[in-house]
């Protein structure tokens, strides 16, 4: 089966873009901090049986590149061959069930990290519903896919919401820096100020 790119697309942003970004505005709106969501989960990596084989080389990951490429590369092509290829050799309803089995460990993931940080329970509420929007769509979109022999369409999907969540992850880390570095500024002087006070008196 063939389909054109312009379908592609679509489909894309119809099961990708647009539940993300509905997602982003949930979390934005419950006041749920993710940026540090894929650093303070590491014990949770149990939940998927066999990612402790690769949590060392994860962890000792110093560069930016070298994140990409587990993230955008490695991952996705991991993720998608384990949860949906294999599965989809039985048909799409084996497909679907896996596909909504890697979708929970993901959504566990989520709500495992927000219980661990503190959230509330009306914040795990919200953080559960976007958890849904994200990762179900993509269940079944990759689950349709592998079926009918687009497997590599799905590892793009897959590669490309790992790869533009990541541009997001820098993006807020920047704010975040310069946000602190004021921060870190203004308190600065004031310890300044009150030692310089503190001797003059």
């Amino acid at each position: 089966m063939t389909i054109d790119p312009f379908t592609i697309l679509i489909l894309f942003i119809l099961a990708d873009v647009l539940p993300s970004t509905i997602a982003s505005i949930i979390l934005h709106f419950a006041k749920i901090d993710i940026s540090s969501w894929t650093t303070d989960d590491r014990e949770i990596f149990i939940l998927y049986p066999l990612y402790p084989v690769f949590a060392r080389y994860w962890e000792s990951t110093a560069s930016r590149l070298n994140t990409i490429a587990w993230t955008v590369f490695f991952f996705p092509f991991f993720e998608e061959t384990l949860f949906f290829a294999v599965p989809s050799m039985y048909g799409f309803l084996y497909a679907l069930i896996s596909g909504i089995a890697w979708s929970l460990v993901h959504i566990t993931r989520l709500l495992s990290w927000m219980v661990k940080s503190g959230y509330s329970t009306l914040q795990i509420i919200a953080g559960l519903f976007a958890g849904i929007l994200v990762y179900i769509p993509h269940a079944v979109v990759s689950a349709y896919l592998w079926s009918v022999g687009l497997g590599v369409v799905s590892i793009f999907y897959h590669s490309t919401h790992n790869l533009l969540a990541y541009i997001g992850t820098i993006r807020a880390e920047s704010i975040e820096k310069k946000t602190l570095r004021v921060g870190k500024y203004y308190k600065v002087r004031q310890r300044r100020y009150f030692k310089i006070k503190s001797w003059e008196e």
